[in-house]
Formats: structure tokens, C-alpha cells, sequence
């Protein structure tokens, strides 16, 4: 296999500080380029049902899965993410600091230089794929807004007990990696299938076998992505640390998170 994964990455943060108050705010950008391509077919793939049949180049009983000619899985991904964010913590109080923040990201629909999208979409009634991009009718990362509140607290205003909390939304976008184990697609691949055969006088010639006993052909398409939704995970947390003496400190947190994904 062949996986070449470039990603480029540029970001800028402004901070600023009032008194007690402090807010930040910022940008960034990735830019996928990953260009992926395997020839784990393209020599075929045997199976023989024994040690004996497989010495005497498969009598009986053998299999065989190889890609057609002209079949090609090079497939060349490019995307692009875009994130902005501004976070503000208010010190309410001494023994009071409240954070507030908002992030937004947008990530392009995927792209293959080499053109080889193909969809289907109704996978129930439709007899042909379709040439297109992923994710046509709409773009699942729009909008994504991502919340983010939390506190720090010391009740009566002493330092050694102070009480966390936190709660933010985060996304998992469908990036180029997703896509990378789907390449072998249809039309621009196609694998002949041969289930059960005489291949002694073939092998270890795969595309002659084919050529003689191919019965079917094994085509794989991708389905149409346009219902899906960005996949969503919900994180909280919960924090209670007490000084003791000593120089001891004793601490009790709670961690979780919830995820989401439909179509």
C-alpha cells in the first residue's frame, strides 16, 4: 500500500487582558492532501483448501480474486478545515472565575483530484452508480458550533478547597482519512471473482484464470453521504481539590463524555 498524508497548518491567537478579565480569540487552518493507492489485487489474491492442492497449483477447490485490467485505486484527497474561536474568563469574584467560549469550524467537502466519486443515491432502487462529489446536497460540517462554560470556585473564599467544572461540544469531522480503505470502487476498479475452479494450468497466472473462468465480478460502491451528520461528542467534567497538611493535596474528579452519530 501506498499513503502519503501532507497536512498543512497555519494559526494565529490575540490575548488580552483588562483588570481581572482576560479574552482571547483566534483562527487556524489545515489543509488535507492525502494521495493513497494499493496494488494488493492487482497480482490477485489465491486460496487453496489444502497444503497438497496448493503444491500441485490447485486441481480442485481453489479461489481467486483479481483486480481487471485497467483497474486503478489511486485516489488523491483534498480538504480544507477552518476554525475560529474566542474564549473569555470573567474573575467574578476572588474566590469566583467563570469561563465562557465559543469555537465554530467549517471543513470543505472532500475532494479526489483524480475524479473516481462515485455514489449511489438510493442504494434499494438505483441499478448505476453515479460519478460525484461526497457529500453533494449539503455539507454536514455547516454549522458547527461548539460551546464551551466553566468555573473555578473557592467556597468562603479560601484557597484550600476549591470546587472545577467544565462542559464543552466537540465534533469528529469527516475528513480524507475516512476514506482512504474505500478506494476500490466501481467503475475505475473492478475485481474478478472466481469461487470454485481448476487452476493447474493457470497459475500462477491470475488475469489468464480470469480471462477463462471469471463467472462474476465484485463491485464495490460507496454510498451517497448526503443525510449524514457530523458525529458529536459531549464532554464534562467535575473537579473537588482539598490542601491538607502537610503539604498533602487530595483531589476527586469525575470525566465523561457522550458521543452522537445519525443519518
Amino acid at each position: 500500500d501506498s499513503k502519503v498524508m501532507n497536512t498543512f497548518q497555519f494559526a494565529g491567537d490575540v490575548i488580552a487582558q483588562r483588570g481581572p478579565h482576560s479574552i482571547r480569540f483566534g483562527a487556524e487552518a489545515h489543509h488535507y492532501r492525502m494521495d493513497t493507492s494499493s496494488g494488493s489485487q492487482n497480482g490477485g489474491i489465491w486460496n487453496f483448501n489444502s497444503l497438497e492442492s496448493f503444491l500441485q497449483a490447485g486441481p480442485s477447490g481453489t479461489s481467486l480474486a483479481v483486480a481487471t485490467p485497467g483497474s486503478s485505486n489511486r485516489r488523491e484527497f483534498r480538504q480544507t478545515l477552518l476554525g475560529l474561536y474566542a474564549q473569555s474568563d470573567l474573575r467574578l469574584r476572588t474566590n469566583w472565575t467563570l469561563n465562557l467560549g465559543l469555537r465554530a469550524e467549517l471543513v470543505s467537502q472532500l475532494r479526489d483530484q483524480t475524479g473516481k466519486h462515485v455514489f449511489m443515491p438510493d442504494p434499494l432502487r438505483d441499478t448505476a452508480p453515479q460519478t460525484g462529489e461526497y457529500l453533494l446536497a449539503s455539507n454536514p460540517s455547516m454549522p458547527t458550533l461548539s460551546p464551551r462554560v466553566g468555573f473555578r470556585w473557592s467556597p468562603g473564599g479560601r484557597a484550600a478547597t476549591v470546587l472545577q467544572a467544565g462542559f464543552g461540544i466537540y465534533y469528529d469531522h469527516i475528513l480524507a482519512y475516512t476514506h482512504g480503505g474505500r478506494r476500490a470502487t466501481h467503475p475505475s476498479f473492478d475485481v474478478a471473482v472466481l469461487p470454485n475452479f481448476d487452476s493447474s494450468e493457470y497459475f500462477p497466472d491470475a488475469l489468464a484464470a480470469a480471462a477463462r473462468f471469471a463467472s462474476g465480478r465484485a463491485r464495490v460502491v460507496l454510498m451517497d453521504y448526503s443525510g449524514s451528520r457530523t458525529p458529536t461528542v459531549y464532554r464534562y467534567t467535575a473537579t473537588v481539590q482539598q490542601r491538607l497538611s502537610g503539604g498533602w493535596e487530595a483531589q476527586l474528579a469525575y470525566v465523561g463524555a457522550r458521543g452522537r452519530s445519525e443519518e
